[in-house]
């Protein structure tokens, strides 16, 4: 049996009881006068309406203040009844609508009665304190065929019924005492951080419905706790959360990685604080200024523009370039929410483009001013056959140059952005790599050449064309920075890293050398070794040869002394 019948059935059983014995009383006090009785009945069956709703009102137990307005309908002399809170707000209602939905006037007199219902009200208060009130209309001609002289039955009658409604009330709120003190220690639970706590379900009736529902939404709000939980933690993005007193509520684990701030200095700190520490943490060139910069630029205070970024820099060495930005909460624990992203490899990126654009037309305008010159002097200018043929001779080779350019660019480009997908491997013999690379030398540079190949017979997975690219790369370097007299070296060796065999094929020159900024800066776009302009090339080769080796599975190692030779080494991991 559901809670809502119970109730019903109790008030249903209480109010028959106590009307049947209002009625036979009122049978034989029929003597007094009509108006003093009215009054009396009408008074009388206020205040027990009143009394009868009273714990219903400080319950806040609409279902029973419904159940109350319709039974005290079912009485043919009550045509309407209608129950309010203590904010005047109706909390139940009963009777035809007609005279429910008209404005309200209490009647002092049937004197005053032109419609055939005296309207009156009661208010409910408990020790001085107003709590609600209630309405009625009483039919006038049923109550006056009723009521007669029954002051003292009618105030005994509901003497009895307030009674028994106090019995059933007390029982009832023994029962919902103990089940709602469930559900209170519950919801403590919950808002002590408890998330997921189930309450014990007795019964089968809507104070057991609401229990299940409590457990549901415990169980919900776990879940989601913890699918937010791992999300910050998993997120690369930092975030702090602050509260509305400006207190650190929470740092995930990736703003601690970024910042370096273990989370127990973070949490509980306060704004300003926070922002000491961000300013400790930034550099001179871009620092952290305060929260209200971040908020004022990312959160459209002002006015401001939503396509901007807070940016700062740390101090340390190598910078990192952090992004913030910010959201407002709309709850007091979350008031703030600040979110740390890294950029600095995209200002890395940015910084890249820039100087190898900035490089890259630097290194197409010289020889292109030359072919522009001295194609302007050849038009302009009557020249002898002599001189014609000098000048077509830079032209040629200058436009040469700039071929080799545009080619190594397309071809540095085209394996960076295919990334090995076009590469034929295929299982290559280290005699064979290196017979089919030398036949692409000149006669000259094959005289100096030097080969020690005590590894010949091993087996690589490659592909040819791009592997004999990255050796003639290697060799041409090695020979155009040697003089015609030094030998130039190629040899291979073996080594095992971690259980895996890796060839290496070295080329050793004994040409000009380079220091070791020059080494860290060699795998550069257009660095190259000689800045005097002698030594014909792109300065794109050995950037070539990185990429290529590292679609490889390879890597590229550099010896160097100014002075005595360089030796790259190609290695590359041994195929079973």
């Amino acid at each position: 049996m559901s809670f809502r019948l119970k109730t019903i059935l109790g008030v249903a059983l209480i109010e028959l009881f106590s009307l049947t014995l209002l009625l036979v009383a009122l049978i034989g006090f029929m003597h007094d006068s009509h108006e003093t009785q009215m009054q009396r009945y009408s008074l009388a069956t206020i205040n027990n309406f009143a009394a009868m709703t009273q714990d219903s009102l400080l319950a806040m137990d609409l279902a029973r203040l419904q159940s109350f307005a319709e039974e005290i309908t079912s009485n043919s002399s009550i045509v309407y009844a209608r129950i309010r809170g203590f904010d005047g707000l109706e909390l139940a209602r009963s009777g035809p609508e007609q005279l429910l939905n008209r404005p309200f006037e209490a009647d002092q007199s049937l004197d005053v009665v032109d419609d055939g219902v005296l309207d009156i009200s009661a208010s409910v208060e408990v020790v001085g304190q107003h709590y609600g009130s209630v309405e009625l209309g009483i039919a006038v001609d049923e109550i006056q065929a009723i009521f007669g002289q029954t002051l003292f039955w009618g105030l005994s009658i509901a003497s009895g019924e307030m009674i028994l409604v106090a019995l059933f009330s007390l029982a009832l709120g023994t029962y919902l005492t103990r089940q709602l003190a469930t559900l209170k220690t519950g919801a403590e639970n919950l808002a002590s951080g408890q998330l997921g706590y189930q309450v014990p379900v007795r019964g089968r009736d809507e104070i057991a419905a609401t229990a299940k529902a409590f457990n549901l939404m415990s169980q919900s709000l776990h879940t989601r706790t913890e699918q937010l939980s791992a999300i910050f933690a998993l997120s690369p993005d930092g975030f702090l959360s602050l509260d509305r007193e400006g207190r650190v509520r929470m740092a995930n684990p990736s703003v601690c990685n970024m910042l370096g701030i273990d989370a127990s200095v973070l949490l509980r700190n306060e704004r300003e604080e926070l922002e000491g520490l961000l300013r400790n943490l930034s550099s001179p060139d871009a620092p952290f200024s305060c929260v209200a910069d971040v908020v004022r630029l990312t959160a459209g205070d002002d006015g401001a523009d939503l396509a901007k970024r807070y940016i700062f820099e740390t101090a340390d060495v190598p910078r990192r370039t952090f992004q913030v930005t910010a959201r407002r909460g709309d709850i007091p624990e979350v008031a703030l929410l600040l979110q740390f992203r890294d950029i600095s490899h995209e200002r890395e990126v940015e910084r890249m483009k820039s100087e190898f654009l900035s490089t890259a037309a630097h290194e197409l305008r010289t020889p292109m001013a030359s072919v522009f010159g001295f194609s302007e002097i050849l038009l302009n200018k009557d020249l002898g056959e002599r001189e014609q043929r000098e000048f077509l001779g830079i032209i040629h080779k200058q436009s040469a140059l700039l071929v080799r350019i545009v080619n190594e660019l397309l071809d540095l480009a085209r394996i960076e952005a295919r990334a090995g997908k076009d590469f034929n491997m295929t299982r290559l013999s280290i005699n064979e790599l290196i017979e089919s690379t030398l036949k692409g030398f000149d006669s000259e540079l094959q005289q100096r050449l030097d080969i020690q190949l005590s590894h010949g017979g091993q087996q690589i997975q490659g592909d040819r064309d791009k592997l004999q690219q990255a050796l003639t790369n290697l060799v041409s370097n090695a020979g155009k920075y040697s003089s015609a007299e030094q030998r130039v070296c190629i040899r291979s060796v073996m080594r095992n890293d971690r259980g895996q065999d890796w060839l290496g094929l070295e080329v050793v020159d004994q040409g000009i050398g380079m220091s070791e900024k020059e080494v860290e800066r060699c795998f550069e776009r257009f660095w190259r070794a000689d800045d005097s302009g002698l030594v014909p090339g792109t300065g794109l080769g050995m950037s070539v040869v990185k990429e290529i080796a590292e679609l490889h599975r390879g890597r590229i190692e550099l010896r160097s002394q100014p002075g005595l030779g360089t030796c790259v080494t190609l290695w590359l991991p041994v195929q079973d």
